[in-house]
């Protein structure tokens, strides 16, 4: 059925199902709005590109999932964006990733980060942390530094501090070897006990 008002309006009702089959090029001017409501699914199968400019904004609302595959070819594919002004986002529940190979991020100001619970990381190879002014880290209770096996070495380039609020112990389960290149002083508040089961 299709019918024509006497304002220029047209209406097209199909009772049964629609067919269009266009064997050219197709090309729609719509000066006002377009209302439209699909009851049932949608597919749009695009075997070229497919490109949109918005000139203004562009807002979905997804009341259930969302799902986004790249590359789902034999070549497979890549996805680039490119945001020229803040980027926002707030995630109610987990957030879960995989990375095959590397993850590089360059920030050019500043990180900060809070984690309200704890924090895990576990790394295969090598791990390093390059500072070009001070490096902080402070723990309410305890800090552990422990290896397996290997070497643990402090190196100040100036001077080394080491204070204790409480007792201090050095203990070394081999050999302990002290070496002064200058002067070295000595001070004890109150008692000073050396024991050794022999002197070289």
């Amino acid at each position: 059925l299709r019918r024509y008002t006497p304002d220029g309006t047209k209406v097209v009702k199909v009772i049964g199902d629609n067919y269009e089959i266009i064997a050219g090029s197709s090309n729609v001017l719509i000066t006002g709005d377009v209302n439209l409501t699909i009851e049932g699914t949608k597919r749009e199968l695009i075997k070229g590109d497919c490109i949109q400019e918005i000139e203004g904004s562009h807002i979905q609302r997804i009341h259930k999932n969302q799902q986004i595959k790249v590359g789902t070819g034999k070549s497979g594919g890549n996805r680039e964006e490119e945001i020229r002004g803040n980027y926002s986002y707030n995630i109610k529940n987990n957030v879960k990733g995989y990375v095959g190979e590397d993850f590089d991020t360059l920030i050019e100001k500043n990180e900060s980060r809070t984690i309200n619970g704890y924090f895990d990381g576990s790394i295969v190879s090598n791990y390093t942390v390059t500072s070009l002014a001070d490096v902080k880290m402070s723990a309410k209770t305890n800090m552990a530094l422990t290896t397996v096996s290997g070497i643990v070495s402090v190196k100040s380039g100036s001077t080394l501090n080491m204070k204790s609020a409480s007792a201090m112990t050095l203990k070394t389960e081999s050999t302990l070897t002290t070496t002064v290149a200058s002067s070295w002083t000595g001070t004890v508040g109150t008692t000073w006990t050396h024991t050794s089961t022999g002197i070289t």
